[in-house]
């Protein structure tokens, strides 16, 4: 896994961002940690995922955004890669779309163009961002990571509250520093599960 923080342009884009420039072992964890974060590794790769049919038209994909479509099979059969499209850069649909067939509850309800869940559909894809097109907010995410990073292991950058009279003291969890990194990540978290 190519770490995409430390390609010499994104660096620039760090620095100005931090104010110095920080070490490759803090671009490193920053890294790490956006990674973890959104779900799915950011560098460019191939990937090939097997997923069962969802009886609709659209397959989400785990590893985004997805860039081009090698090789299809369903239940191991090649398939013309011409019949698929990107769908949003997270899946693949088939462009022969959806349609609802039969009526009332006695008839069962047949989708053309849909994978039934019996279906096991083997995607091989290109998926990921390389250092041209990496997104300026994943970058405002790294600089805050490594801002909160450095804070913690200072202790001083997660005191949370503090009392005076029997001293005690509370400190910020790693679960409360990642909720502010939230809104900078929210858009590319994989969360295909849902949809």
């Amino acid at each position: 896994m190519a770490n995409l923080l430390l390609d010499p342009f994104i660096k620039l884009k760090v620095e100005e961002i931090c104010g110095e420039m920080p070490s490759d072992l803090w671009l490193d964890i920053a890294w790490e940690s956006l990674n973890k974060l959104v779900g799915y590794e950011l560098d460019f790769d191939s990937k090939t995922d097997i997923r069962s049919g969802n009886g609709k038209d659209i397959i989400y994909l785990t590893k985004r955004p997805v860039k081009e479509i090698t090789e299809i099979k369903i239940n191991n059969r090649d398939r013309v890669i011409s019949e698929f499209e990107i769908y949003e850069g997270i899946g693949i649909r088939n462009k022969l779309g959806c349609f609802d067939v039969g009526i009332g509850k006695c008839f069962p309800i047949s989708k053309m163009g849909s994978y039934t869940e019996t279906d096991c559909v083997e995607i091989t894809y290109n998926a990921g961002y390389d250092e041209t097109d990496f997104p300026n907010d994943l970058i405002f995410a790294a600089c805050f990571i490594i801002q909160a990073k450095k804070q913690s292991s200072s202790d001083a950058g997660t005191l949370k509250s503090y009392k005076i009279s029997d001293i005690s003291y509370t400190w910020k969890s790693q679960e409360e520093l990642n909720v502010s990194i939230e809104n900078y990540v929210r858009d590319y978290r994989a969360m295909w599960w849902l949809k």
